[in-house]
């Protein structure tokens, strides 16, 4: 009997409170299973709440508030509201964000996505305003190795949608922190936390706020080794009439903002970049002319690619002039350049020339190489940068032959970058294990013997290769 007066007077102080314009709470407050609860006010939390229930439902007309002194955590929570709520206390979502219509404004607080779901923020028309300078009005989401695209629902005060995304390609991202902010057409203020960005210069040192979009995002995380393919949008008006944008990022040891690399992707109001590994203040510029000016060469094609275990570099030009040589170079934080090697130019020339280097020794990870071409005169000017990236847990090209083989002297043929363990299973055409064994791996290319594998008998067999938690699968048939 007390259980149930005590239901009966939960729900009787819940419809006595969302009745009225605010609801607080100084008590116990908790949502069973299943319940749905409508909001049609500011809600202020100075107790205890706990939400187990399916809906939390922000309906009213006016800009409502989001308060209190104690947390507020909510298990699924929709906005349906054209004045949207403002936040003057951190909140959580356990399940779910559902934006259906008006902005929820951070106002200097963190909303946490505990949902390591790309559904787990729905939208429809609403979205989330950051714009805080301090960048204290924070997105964060716990993505962890989730390898889904993450829309982070950003939108300017105007109302227009500029969403972030966030596609881990590698490693695992835990906490992914996102906060962005409009500026002033100089770009004032600049980002001073959690880094202190001193200016908005060019490479060459000259102001470049004129060709530079404004807004800027502070990235961060919490996870380990971390690769991923991100997305910027600015306003119409932020770009203004900026072209060919490009997305790039305020290196804290230099002091200046990094080349962007090639791999990217631009609309009117967006920029999708590849291969990002480091993350911290960014911005969006349009290109600049001595990042893509023309070469005192016509310079047809320059690229880096992967082969086994090595870069091949590879270059045409169509003509050249007072040209004396080119250096390969390659880097990771743009700011250590490391030569690969130089070739000698063809001086002056009018027609089609290929040239080739190969790095024996890339990187592990990310990496990005350009060209620089030199004159007689010393006068030297670089290329665009080509991303590669190397696994440093993953096995290359790894081969197995002869195949057919006779069960004696087969041979695998594979590349590591790191030294390690290789395991091996031998597998029959019912997913039996017939064989196993394990190699020690050295740093570079592999050369490994099987001798006579406990007798196999003829037939089709699976060779599973695992080797720092990558696994490489191979069918091999026994004569």
């Amino acid at each position: 009997m007390k259980s149930f007066l005590s239901t009966i007077a939960l729900l009787l102080f819940c419809f006595i409170a969302l009745a009225q314009d605010q609801m607080t709470n100084s008590g116990n407050l908790q949502l069973h299973p299943g319940s749905k609860i409508a909001f049609w006010g500011d809600f202020t939390n100075n107790g205890f709440f706990r939400d187990n229930g399916a809906l939390c439902a922000f309906t009213g007309l006016g800009n409502h508030i989001i308060a209190g002194t104690q947390a507020v955590s909510f298990r699924s929570m929709k906005i349906n509201n054209a004045n949207g709520i403002t936040l003057q206390t951190p909140i959580e979502i356990m399940d779910t964000l559902n934006l259906f219509s008006g902005p929820l404004d951070l106002n200097s607080n963190m909303i946490t996505i505990s949902n390591a779901s790309s559904s787990a923020v729905v939208r429809t028309g609403g979205y989330i305003i950051s714009e805080n300078t301090y960048n204290s009005g924070k997105v964060k989401w716990n993505i962890g190795g989730n390898l889904q695209e993450f829309v982070f629902p950003f939108g300017a005060v105007n109302g227009e949608y500029i969403p972030f995304t966030f596609n881990l390609t590698s490693g695992n991202a835990g906490n992914v922190i996102v906060s962005t902010y409009h500026t002033e057409a100089d770009n004032t203020p600049l980002p001073s936390v959690p880094q202190m960005v001193y200016n908005i210069n060019d490479i060459e040192g000259n102001d470049n706020s004129a060709n530079t979009v404004d807004r800027f995002w502070q990235i961060d995380h919490d996870g380990t080794g971390v690769i991923a393919t991100v997305s910027f949008t600015c306003t119409i008006e932020e770009a203004d009439s900026i072209t060919s944008l490009q997305a790039q990022r305020w290196n804290d040891t230099t002091k200046l903002w990094e080349i962007p690399n090639e791999l990217q992707t631009a609309t009117l109001t967006s920029v999708t970049i590849s291969g990002i590994h480091k993350f911290s203040p960014w911005t969006v510029s349009g290109i600049h002319t001595t990042i893509d000016g023309p070469l005192p060469i016509s310079l047809v094609n320059f690229d880096a690619s992967r082969k086994n275990a090595t870069v091949e570099v590879t270059w045409i030009t169509s003509s050249e002039t007072n040209n004396d040589f080119f250096t390969v170079e390659k880097t990771t934080d743009f700011n250590y350049f490391e030569t690969v090697g130089i070739k000698k130019g063809a001086g002056n020339s009018n027609q089609s020339i290929n040239y080739n280097m190969t790095d024996y020794n890339p990187y592990s990870g990310v990496s990005y190489y350009r060209l620089k071409q030199t004159d007689f005169d010393g006068h030297s000017v670089c290329s665009k940068f080509k991303y590669i990236l190397f696994d440093s847990n993953e096995l290359s090209a790894l081969e197995l032959f002869p195949n057919p083989a006779n069960n004696a002297d087969i041979t695998i043929d594979v590349t590591a970058p790191e030294p390690g363990i290789l395991q091996l299973i031998v597998s029959d055409i019912f997913g039996a294990e017939a064989y196993k064994t394990s190699f020690t791996l050295n740093k570079g290319r592999n050369l490994l013997k099987l001798d006579k594998m406990n007798g196999l008998k003829a037939g089709l067999y699976t060779f599973s290769f695992l080797s720092s938690g990558k696994q490489v699968t191979k069918k091999m048939v026994i004569l």
